[in-house]
């Protein structure tokens, strides 16, 4: 009698799954009636005997779908204290016998509830982050084998995907930075460990390290030194000061430096989304490289290495990262939706917030949008202070570099090839006439709107010149040249 009960109640489930995709029938499954059986058959009950487990994954993957079309019923399953019965489940499965299926569709209930609903990731903040429910879950996940139980990658994606909306939680409410310190440390501590998990194929592997960085952009930025594995001589390592070249130390480090070639590699091969998959590992970088002085000077490495005879191409030309970040600088800017800025800021961070230095690697007429921007087109452009980055100077310059260092133009970035002098050959009239033409063409470019002359303002932006002395009064006067000679 109760195997038939049973297999009546998973046929039921069936049913009611099958209509929960039904557009006609979604209204009438969030109907209290309707909620208090899927509520029973998945477990959130405690008044009601255990279903079989194949009901309960039915029941929770037909209240995924209830709760997507319909997330007014969020409040009513808040009302239940159904939050705190699926953390517990998911909890109890790190600790005994474990049903996969039923943990990963716990987790996607968390999660939806979460992203719907402001109230629902705020409960589930303050009730569970700084416990050790969630270092706990990913733990678990990582001490699998994902080669045999690749059910638990899963696992591992939807819990970072509730912890990433339980930290915006957090933004919402402007809480301190340092509130829940401990917890992300612990949390940016395993999340180090998950990314040199081997995982396989390495496109599955790429999009479990693609959510692992989604949540670090989350972290207090004091977090970020858990991102390096202690070395086996932590105090030798610190002496030498080479503790950014020590490859066990930045085996994390580099893990990210390899997801961010992969999304190149993705953003190369996509039209329909520009810009979207680099953002994210732009600012962890960015992040991670201003909060620690060992990781910004791994990512310099990695990323802006010591420039040699590389000068002799453009800075956007070429297969380097450094190549490909400048790249995307000026490219598509049109669609851009914040990736120019996010390369622009992690250049500038690599460099110490140098100007100079940030053009020198990427040609001023790369740079200049980002300049212009944050108001560093003056001469005192730097904006880095002596707290914030050492004192010690790590822009050595290759032999290669020095011999070619004069003949770079700062606007290109590179040595220019020779080019034959244009006036070469012509008569005084002929150049007179000639530069008269140059005169009467940018005239009717600028009355025509597409050009605008331009100085730099107090504020170290660009603003649009209002008389044609302006354009002069900061050239040099010969006569003062030639007495100070």
């Amino acid at each position: 009698m109760g195997n038939s009960l049973n297999q009546n109640n998973a046929d039921a489930i069936i049913c009611l799954l099958i209509l929960s995709r039904d557009p006609d029938y979604q209204k009438r499954l969030s109907e209290s009636d309707t909620l208090a059986l899927l509520l029973r058959e998945a477990a959130l009950d405690p008044y009601s005997p255990k279903p079989p487990d194949e009901c309960i994954i039915g029941a929770l993957k037909c209240l995924s779908n209830v709760i997507f079309k319909n997330p007014e019923v969020i409040q009513h399953l808040r009302t239940k204290h159904c939050f705190d019965t699926l953390l517990d489940r998911c909890e109890a499965q790190t600790k005994g016998p474990s049903n996969f299926q039923i943990a990963l569709f716990d987790l996607k209930v968390l999660f939806l509830c979460s992203a719907l609903e402001s109230a629902a990731r705020l409960e589930i903040l303050t009730s569970r982050f700084e416990s050790d429910t969630f270092v706990n879950l990913l733990r678990w996940t990582l001490a699998s084998d994902f080669s045999v139980q690749p059910q638990m990658v899963d696992i591992a994606i939807e819990t970072l995907k509730l912890l990433f909306n339980l930290s915006y939680a957090k933004k919402e409410r402007d809480y301190d930075q340092r509130l829940y310190e401990s917890s992300y440390r612990d949390l940016t501590a395993v999340i180090r460990e998950m990314l040199v998990n081997p995982t396989k194929p390495r496109e599955r592997r790429m999009e479990l390290v693609s959510h692992l960085v989604n949540f670090l952009t989350t972290v207090p930025t004091a977090c970020y030194v858990e991102l390096l594995f202690p070395p086996p001589d932590l105090e030798a390592s610190m002496q030498s000061g080479d503790f950014h070249t020590d490859p066990q130390a930045t085996q994390g480090l580099s893990v990210l430096v390899e997801f961010l070639e992969y999304q190149l590699d993705q953003d190369d091969k996509s039209s329909s989304h520009p810009g979207q998959l680099l953002s994210p590992i732009l600012t962890v970088m960015a992040t991670a490289s201003k909060a620690n002085r060992t990781i910004r000077k791994y990512f310099r490495m990695r990323l802006l290495p010591h420039l040699g005879a590389d000068v002799k191409r453009l800075p956007e030309t070429g297969n380097t990262l450094r190549n490909r970040l400048c790249s995307r600088l000026t490219a598509r800017a049109k669609l851009d939706d914040g990736t120019v800025e996010a390369v622009a800021l992690l250049i500038f961070i690599l460099c110490k917030e140098k100007v100079d230095r940030a053009v020198k690697y990427s040609g001023f007429g790369n740079f200049v949008g980002f300049l212009s921007r944050h108001g560093l087109m003056a001469p005192s452009g730097s904006r880095s202070s002596g707290d914030t980055y050492s004192s010690a100077s790590s822009d050595s310059e290759t032999e290669d570099y020095r011999e070619l260092k004069d003949q770079i133009n700062p606007v290109t970035g590179r040595v220019e090839p020779p080019r034959r002098n244009p006036m070469e050959g012509l008569s005084d009239e002929q150049k007179e006439f000639e530069a008269m033409q140059l005169v009467n063409k940018i005239d009717q470019l600028q009355r025509s709107g597409l050009i605008q002359p331009g100085v730099v303002g107090e504020d170290g932006r660009v603003r649009p010149a209002e008389h044609v002395l302006e354009l002069v009064q900061n050239i040099p006067d010969e006569e003062e040249d030639k007495e100070s000679d």
